[in-house]
């Protein structure tokens, strides 16, 4: 495909944008949203423990807001102290769970390319009715496309 016609249309130049936009926020992170040991990173990054369940609006000191985390759940009502839940800064996890959210869809690309290399180099290969079968198989996934099944 030519990049010239590639880049045409308004929508592939929206999505290369966002791509970029997130790659280089997982670049970035360390810089963009200093962990508290930068040793161990961790995505969530507790900033206050509440007895609110509602997550705060933007403030200077995260400037997404937060939401709350409740750790302890209990089935059967709340024991006193048990109701606390910790608010983690929106902002810090949109930027470090970039880049779990990138590595993870390199592996699964990466891992879905693998093995539809092997099912058609061993179909070409052998050929015959093993040829025939992988096509069927292949072709049963077609009409499910926007489910992640199928690659």
């Amino acid at each position: 495909m030519e990049w010239r016609r590639f880049f045409k249309r308004p929508a592939n130049i929206v999505s290369v944008g966002l791509i970029l936009i997130f790659v280089l926020m997982a670049i970035f992170a360390p810089v963009l949203a200093p962990p508290v040991d930068p040793d161990i990173p961790w995505p969530f990054k507790n900033v206050t423990q509440t007895r609110q369940r509602q997550p705060f609006p933007p403030a200077e000191e995260w400037m997404l807001g937060t939401t709350p985390q409740i750790v302890n759940m209990p089935q059967y009502g709340f024991m006193p102290d048990q109701d606390a839940s910790y608010q983690w800064d929106v902002y810090y996890t949109l930027i470090w769970g970039s880049r779990s959210a990138l590595w993870f869809g390199l592996v699964v690309t990466g891992v879905t390319a693998i093995i539809g290399l092997l099912v058609g180099v061993i179909s070409g290969y052998v050929g015959g009715r093993t040829s025939l079968v992988t096509m069927r198989i292949t072709d049963a996934f077609w009409p499910f496309r926007p489910l992640p099944v199928s690659g």
